[in-house]
C-alpha cells in the first residue's frame, strides 16, 4: 500500500503524542523481542532451533476494521535479535498460490504485489523506516520522504501449496540505532494480498484505520536481553493472540448456533439424502461440516486454525439453498427410478 498521503508533519505530531502517552494506549499490545542463540540461516522457514523459543504472534486485522480479523488468509510472525541484526519470520496463509502476483523487482512498486510491509520507529525518531518484500523476495525501502537507495538487508521466501513465508535479516546499522534491554520501538507488520477475498486485500498486525502508516496506532517491539524457555514462548503467545482467539470463539459460537438451527430445520431432508446412495456423498459433506462445528464448539483446547477454516467454509456455503436443491433433485431422481 502506498503511504505517500501521510505528511511528515502529521506523522511527527502523531509520534510525539504517541511517545508521551504510550502507557495509556487503548491497545498497548507489545511484542517481546528476545535474543536469538545464533544467527539463523536464511531459508524462508523457522525450522531451525534458533527460532524454537521465540513466540509467534498472529491475528492480523483487516485494515480499517479494528474488531475484524482476516479469516481466509491470516498471517503470523516471529521476531528475534542478535548483537548486530534484527530477524523476522513471517508466515502467510495462501490457499490459492497460483493466483498470487509477485513480479516486481528490487525497488519497484512492491506494494502492488503479494508481500509484506515492515515499519519501525526507534524511540526518538520523528518518522518511520519502511521495508517492503514481495513473496518472491524482492525488496523496497524508504522513509516518509519516499524511496531510498536499497539498504543492506536480506530476504528469503519459500512457497507451498497453501502458504508462503519470508525470513528477513535487517542490520541495526540501517537504523543507526542498536537497541539495549528494554528498548521500545514502534512497530507494525502489514500484508498486501492481490487475490480473493477482496475484504482481506490489506491486513496488519496493529489495528490500523487510516492506512499502513497510521503510526498513532502502531504497536510496540520491546527488546529483551534474555530468552525464556519454550514454555515461556507458549505463555507469551497466549497473551499476544488472546484477542484473535476470542474473536474466533465468538464467531464459532454464532456459527454453532446457526448450524444447530439449520440441523433442526433440515433434519428429515438430510436423513433422506444420507439414505440415498446417489446423494449420500454430498449430504455426507454437509453432515461432516455440521458435526465438525459441534465438536469444535465444545473442545476445551481447540485448534484455532481449524476453527478459522471451518468458519470460512460454513460462511461460504448457503446451506439452506444447497440442501433444498439436493432434496429437489433427489425427489426427481426417485420419480425417474419409479
Amino acid at each position: 500500500m502506498s503511504t505517500g498521503q501521510f505528511s511528515r508533519y502529521a506523522v511527527g505530531l502523531a509520534l510525539v503524542t504517541l511517545w508521551l502517552n504510550l502507557s495509556a494506549m487503548g491497545d498497548s499490545l507489545e511484542y517481546p523481542c528476545y535474543p536469538l542463540p545464533g544467527d539463523p540461516f536464511l531459508d524462508g522457514s523457522a525450522e531451525e532451533d534458533v527460532w524454537k523459543n521465540i513466540p509467534e504472534a498472529t491475528g492480523f486485522h483487516i485494515l480499517g476494521a479494528e474488531t475484524n480479523f482476516a479469516l481466509v488468509k491470516q498471517s503470523a510472525f516471529k521476531a528475534g535479535w542478535t548483537k548486530d541484526n534484527l530477524y523476522l519470520f513471517i508466515h502467510c496463509d495462501e490457499p490459492t498460490p497460483d493466483k498470487m502476483w509477485d513480479k516486481g523487482k528490487d525497488n519497484g512498486n512492491l506494494w502492488e504485489d503479494d508481500g509484506v510491509e515492515l515499519f519501525f520507529i526507534p524511540k526518538g525518531r520523528e518518522d518511520y523506516y519502511q521495508l517492503i518484500a514481495n513473496s518472491a523476495g524482492s525488496r523496497w525501502n524508504g522513509q516518509i520522504t519516499g524511496q531510498m537507495q536499497l539498504w543492506d538487508w536480506q530476504t528469503k521466501c519459500i512457497k507451498t501449496t497453501n502458504s508462503w513465508s519470508l525470513e528477513v535479516k535487517i542490520p541495526f546499522s540501517i537504523f543507526s540505532n542498536t537497541p539495549v534491554n528494554g528498548a521500545t520501538w514502534l512497530f507494525n507488520i502489514a500484508r498486501n494480498m492481490t487475490s480473493e477475498p477482496k475484504i482481506e486485500r490489506y491486513t496488519c498486525w496493529s489495528p490500523l484505520k487510516d492506512g499502513f502508516a497510521d503510526v498513532g496506532r502502531f504497536r510496540t517491539l520491546v527488546f529483551k536481553d534474555s530468552a525464556g524457555a519454550e514454555q515461556d514462548a507458549k505463555n507469551q503467545e497466549g497473551t499476544l493472540n488472546a484477542r484473535y482467539k476470542q474473536f474466533l470463539q465468538e464467531k464459532l459460537a454464532q456459527v454453532a448456533k446457526d448450524s444447530g438451527q439449520f440441523r433442526t430445520t433440515y433434519k428429515e431432508q438430510i436423513n433422506q439424502l444420507m439414505a440415498d446412495s446417489e446423494f449420500q456423498k454430498d449430504a455426507g459433506t454437509i453432515k461432516e461440516l455440521l458435526d465438525r462445528i459441534d465438536a469444535l464448539s465444545v473442545e476445551s483446547k481447540p485448534d484455532f486454525n481449524k476453527i478459522a477454516q471451518t468458519i470460512t467454509e460454513y460462511s461460504g456455503l448457503n446451506l439452506d439453498e444447497k440442501v433444498e436443491d439436493l432434496y429437489y433433485h433427489m425427489l426427481l431422481a426417485k420419480l425417474c427410478r419409479d
